[in-house]
């Protein structure tokens, strides 16, 4: 149930003409200003409540600090988390109404696209008593998202890609499912083709995105056309967070060029730049299957030292974690014997780019599992 409260500016202003009302020489005097209008002055007699900036808007402890400090002075602060940008027309001088004081209002980003909020941690109207009665959601704009870029959603047959799908279509819901084609390059490819944007945002299907994760990166217009960004994603086996997994933002041209025999599509590219945020939880570990072909697939690569752009060093570590740490996580002993298989294929197969493409081909990599599984399975 949304609550509203608050003054109807269109409605109480009071504005036929009002320049033909009010001579603006004499408006003129009034603060320097050349015309403004009289709702305008009205609202700057309206003492604004003080406005708190925080890195961490959750953070209770210090704002219920901030609003004891002003208690005395104030009935309410705003607190507003400094990381994103607020509406230039934000009415600082609303207030709720004299019955509904003991609330903490929340003001949400939306979508420049579809208008829908995205997240409510961006403007809040805190009472200085600090004993709200509950929550309040407001209609009141404070935030835009400028979700410049399509959204596509990549799965082949995974069981759990419409639930992922559909919590980021609720948010999203320009979001586009690409649906079981086969081959990576193809989808990938199918992505570009069916993308109107200049970038595109690819989300494979076994990602779980963070509440905190927004898809509102824009990156400079010198970069859209040849740099691949990548996120982290937290690996629920092993904990590392890296680039396995994660959300990327791809150039839409360099989507629909990708080579046929590319062991890894997101880093060998022109431009790659990490992001240092994470955006997901890789949730690979769904059979023993998916879980050795993912742990396979990715430990051929930090073996190979196939992936461009990454240190030798950090590759063997990551590898060390593939191969030796089990939280466990579902399926975790099938993530260390296909972590093992995929770092003997790699190594044994560095110098071989053909060789290596062969971990994309998932028929291929179904027989060399089932083969792997008429071995005995030790971790």
């Amino acid at each position: 149930m949304t609550i509203s409260h608050g003054i109807d500016t269109e409605k109480m202003m009071w504005r036929p003409n009002w320049n033909q009302q009010f001579d603006p020489e004499h408006l003129s005097m009034i603060q320097g200003e050349v015309q403004v209008s009289p709702w305008a002055r009205v609202l700057k007699c309206v003492d604004e409540f003080p406005r708190m900036y925080l890195e961490d808007i959750d953070d209770m402890e210090a704002i219920e600090a901030m609003a004891t400090e002003y208690a005395t002075e104030h009935s309410h602060i705003w607190v507003i988390n400094e990381k994103y940008p607020i509406c230039d027309d934000f009415p600082w001088h609303w207030r709720p109404g004299s019955t509904d004081k003991n609330y903490i209002y929340e003001f949400p980003m939306v979508s420049h696209r579809s208008k829908r909020p995205l997240g409510w941690d961006v403007v809040r109207l805190v009472p200085t008593n600090f004993k709200p009665k509950s929550t309040i959601r407001s209609r009141i704009i404070a935030s835009y998202v400028d979700t410049e870029f399509d959204i596509c959603f990549i799965s082949y047959h995974e069981a759990e890609a419409d639930r992922n799908f559909q919590s980021i279509v609720t948010k999203y819901p320009e979001a586009r499912h690409i649906r079981n084609i086969k081959g990576i390059e193809n989808a990938y490819k199918e992505a570009g083709r069916t993308s109107s944007t200049e970038m595109v945002w690819i989300v494979d299907a076994d990602a779980v995105i963070l509440d905190h994760f927004r898809f509102d990166f824009v990156p400079p217009k010198s970069k859209r056309k040849n740099t691949t960004y990548c996120w982290r994603a937290r690996n629920p086996i092993n904990g590392l967070e890296y680039g396995f997994g994660a959300v990327k933002l791809f150039p839409r041209k360099q989507l629909m060029t990708l080579g046929n025999r590319m062991p890894d599509f997101s880093t060998n590219v022109a431009f790659f730049q990490p992001i240092d945020q994470v955006s997901n939880i890789t949730a690979f570990n769904k059979d023993p299957y998916r879980t050795w072909r993912a742990a396979f697939r990715e430990c051929a690569k930090l073996s190979s030292n196939i992936i461009s752009n990454s240190r030798v060093e950090e590759n063997q570590e990551r590898l060390d974690a593939w191969m030796k740490i089990d939280n466990g996580a579902r399926f975790g002993r099938y993530a260390l014997r296909g972590a093992r298989d995929g770092a003997e294929y790699g190594k044994l197969h560095s110098g071989s780019p053909n060789q290596l493409a062969m971990i994309n081909d998932f028929d291929w990599l179904k027989q060399e599992f089932l083969s792997a599984m008429k071995k005995k399975l030790t971790v």
